[in-house]
């Protein structure tokens, strides 16, 4: 080290404490902001099978929610899942006694809602038995009630079990009483088999086949021999969390996006998006340039941003902390002149300013990208599981990844890129993102 240099070594414990205030401040932004959905539906419509299948864990088992009045239970947000939920109780659309307290619980969010938006209704699904293919006038009523101030999506549950024709009359139904349904989705939020299909010859000529080991079904033609395998999910789920995403204040959309585990495309935007602003704000702090004594700054705004996508793809904070602190300390986060270039190929001697900000800006896309990929994986590994089982598959998953050898690759595909302007770190993320992504599934 030559004399002179000023070094800044943060402890782990140091970076612990940063992390564990940044993941609180997130928790407690996503919770203020925190969205709720009404649902409302008959008996045996699916409502619990479709909260648990949108939100990806037993959301709403018997019992579970707390009653708020005889026909509502309510499923407050948490931190790994942050939106609220009010689920009516089955009902019958001709109980009169039923309709007043629900026009009367409605009438009480909308004024709610003029004074503080968090406190109003945000999107109301009302689920209907597709099979059952019944849309009385009983529901047309309570449907423009609810059109009078809040968005409305119509969920058609059940569809496997429905013929496309029972639904298209449904839906005709539907749109003639109800011209200001903001969407009519058709979903089976149990999965089931998606239908097979060669691409050259009819369904006629294919053969079902189950493997006596695992029980997996599959297909072949058994004309041409092209095979495939069946494939087992949910249908419809990602057009209503998409759906439902576009009707919330943006305010609150974040939490929503957070709370889904449906829509991944959904999460990667949301995630690349924080990585964008976190290392835009590190290329501002570096064109100061940073004395090495702030140095601070810089890594709570990466500790801020890991802690963002924590939540983002549902990791708790039990499991990042143990994890993030001391990955961090081994990456380097003591900086000193000498060490600079090193972690910036091709740069070459350059003033100190344009030296710190290419710094800021390389450590901080890194990590992001670093730490997107492996929460993403978990998220893809678990996606119908637990935050539990999530920190589970997270701490066996890192036993298994060279960490500092993997930083070090990303740091390089990123060293290499030219940043003109700060909006050239939006753009060229989803392609950085692809490349992490791979980088992770090679090791």
């Amino acid at each position: 080290m030559g004399k002179g240099e000023q070094v800044l070594v943060l402890k782990e414990e140091r970076l612990a404490s940063i992390l564990e205030d940044e993941y609180d401040k997130t928790s407690r932004a996503l919770l203020a902001n925190s969205p709720t959905i009404l649902l409302l539906g008959a008996t045996g419509a699916g409502k619990s099978s479709l909260i648990n299948a949108v939100f990806g864990c037993e959301k709403a088992p018997v019992g579970a929610g707390k009653p708020v009045t005889n026909d509502f239970e309510f499923y407050e947000a948490k931190d790994e899942a942050p939106i609220n939920l009010y689920d009516s109780k089955g009902h019958e659309t001709n109980d009169t006694t039923f309709n007043g307290r629900l026009y009367e619980f409605l009438d009480d969010r909308a004024k709610a809602m003029t004074n503080d938006i968090t406190k109003g209704i945000h999107s109301v699904w009302y689920v209907v038995n597709a099979a059952q293919a019944r849309w009385s006038p009983g529901d047309t009523d309570i449907a423009n009630r609810i059109r009078r101030n809040f968005p409305l999506i119509v969920v058609l549950n059940k569809c496997d079990l429905a013929t496309n024709e029972q639904m298209d009359a449904v839906e005709k139904v539907i749109r003639a009483g109800v011209p200001n349904v903001n969407e009519i989705i058709r979903i089976s939020a149990i999965p089931v088999y998606a239908p097979a299909s060669c691409s050259t010859h009819s369904d006629d000529d294919l053969i079902l086949m189950i493997t006596k080991k695992d029980q997996k079904k599959s297909w072949k033609c058994n004309t041409c021999g092209e095979s495939g395998v069946l494939e087992c999910v949910p249908q419809g789920l990602t057009a209503l969390v998409k759906a439902t995403a576009l009707q919330m204040p943006e305010i609150l959309r974040s939490s929503f996006i957070n709370a889904q585990a449906q829509n991944l495309k959904q999460k990667d935007t949301q995630a690349f998006i924080r990585i964008a602003i976190a290392s835009a704000t590190a290329y501002v702090v570096g064109w100061s340039p940073i004395p090495f004594a702030d140095a601070p700054v810089l890594v709570g705004i990466q500790l801020g941003m890991a802690s963002s996508l924590a939540h983002t793809y549902g990791i708790l904070k039990s499991a990042i902390l143990p994890v993030i602190a001391g990955q961090m300390a081994a990456f380097g986060v003591g900086y000193s002149g000498a060490s600079l270039l090193k972690f910036i190929p091709a740069v070459g001697t350059i003033a100190g300013g344009i030296i710190d900000s290419s710094f800021a800006i390389v450590m901080t896309l890194a990590v992001g990208l670093l730490y997107r990929a492996i929460f993403r994986k978990v998220f893809m590994d678990v996606a119908k599981g637990t935050a539990e089982e999530r920190t589970t598959r997270l701490m066996e998953l890192l036993k298994t990844l060279d960490i500092v050898s993997i930083f070090a690759k990303i740091r390089a595909v990123v060293g290499k890129v030219k940043f003109s302007n700060k909006g050239d770190i939006a753009q060229l993320l989803p392609s950085l993102g692809a490349e992490v992504d791979r980088i992770i599934s090679e090791n």
